[in-house]
């Protein structure tokens, strides 16, 4: 009998040991930064557990098995909740935004091999477990952007001649962007481009001419580059350049006194007019207005620099800036062709600078934002951007 105890109180005692030595399976999460992209973590999800952050030391206290808890800033003593433990809910630590992530069942450390960290509360010392530094992970964001309103002005000349005020080219389109970190690339259509202006000739060669029904593409590369970080706020400057090709209808129309007997071709049109496509004829009088159609290539290489200022809240986010263009190259090639003239239109962009505000609402890792630009470019954008 005697033996039999021996045995069991030595199975009792190996049982308490390895229960000891066993890992304890507990809920852990990271922590990233909303605007560094900075990772933290892994952290334990138990009252007690310590969150070193850049922005401070902090104790955590669970509220309820569901996953509510408070952050408690070790020197100030400042109280940051009630927050939930929700993938991808946004909390504020120290007045800066971080987002909650990779939340699991996990296996943490042994308790005689985790740091021990005094908690202020108590006289004892308790056990938090944290890593010593934080890391980077990859930030990738991929946005959506449509032009509702995308206006430009272009200062414009006529056969070399200036040819008054600056006119505003319309446009619609939409882009595709993929971001990580301060890197950008996009590409996007342009559609429905339209010149505003209806010009003719000084010496009354052709009257009515227009630009319209432009289609064509752009690509994008920039780069923004955070310079301050003060709790909610931040700023960043940047660059880049773009590229974008259109093709447009090249339309006018010209006056001219035909004999339908002797001095025309089978199309209608007067001997020695070129190829351009005639789109209508009216005729008044003995003389007949032509209208003629052809087609017109517009290419454009900006390069471009940026400042911008951002609030961001748990919710929702603001933001405002300055955009400038210190070098453009814009090649219009479109010609008015006539019995024996060719007469060429340009364009050059007329306003290098413009200001842009903009705010947007966060819903987890899914921003929806509506941005207004005025100045040499007017355009009202609107954006959803899904980071991972």
């Amino acid at each position: 009998m005697k033996t039999i105890t021996c045995i069991l109180l030595c199975l009792c005692v190996f049982h308490v040991a390895q229960a000891a030595n066993t890992p304890e399976h507990v809920r852990s999460f990271f922590l990233e930064g909303v605007r560094s992209g900075r990772l933290y973590g892994p952290f334990r999800f138990q009252t007690g557990a310590r969150i070193q952050l850049d922005t401070g030391d902090f104790r955590l206290d669970v509220l309820s098995a569901a996953g509510s808890f408070i952050l408690t800033e070790q020197r100030s003593g400042a109280v940051f909740g009630v927050y939930e433990l929700v993938p991808g809910r946004m909390i504020d630590a120290g007045y800066q935004l971080f987002t909650i992530t990779r939340v699991t069942r996990t296996t943490m450390p042994n308790r005689e091999h985790a740091t021990s960290y005094p908690s202020g509360r108590s006289t004892q010392q308790e056990t938090f477990y944290t890593t010593s530094q934080p890391f980077h992970q990859a930030d990738y964001r991929v946005s959506i952007i449509v032009d509702l309103i995308n206006q430009i002005a272009y200062d414009w000349t006529l056969d070399g001649e200036d040819g008054g005020s600056a006119k505003y080219m319309e446009r619609r389109g939409a882009t595709l962007a993929l971001s990580r970190g301060i890197l950008t690339i996009a590409a996007g259509v342009l559609l429905d481009a339209e010149w505003q202006e209806t010009f003719q000739d000084p010496n009354e060669a052709f009257e009515e001419g227009r630009l319209s029904s432009g289609t064509g593409w752009k690509a994008d590369l920039s780069l923004l580059v955070p310079v301050f970080e003060d709790g909610r706020w931040s700023a960043a400057v940047g660059g880049g350049v773009s590229y974008q090709r259109e093709t447009f209808d090249l339309e006018y129309g010209q006056w001219e006194t035909i004999d339908f007997n002797d001095n025309t071709t089978t199309n209608g049109l007067p001997n020695g007019t070129t190829n351009a496509v005639p789109s209508d004829v009216t005729s008044i009088a003995g003389e007949s207005f032509i209208r003629q159609t052809q087609s017109a290539t517009l290419s454009e290489t900006v390069v471009n620099v940026t400042a911008r200022l951002d609030y961001t809240a748990p919710n929702w986010f603001a933001f405002a800036g300055l955009h400038a263009e210190p070098w453009s190259d814009t090649d219009l090639q479109a010609t008015i062709e006539l019995d024996n003239q060719r007469i060429p239109l340009s364009f050059s962009r007329r306003h290098p600078f413009s200001g842009y505000v903009g705010a947007g609402f966060t819903y987890q890792d899914v921003h929806s934002y509506l941005k207004f630009k005025a100045g040499g470019v007017n355009a009202i954008r609107m954006g959803v951007t899904l980071s991972f």
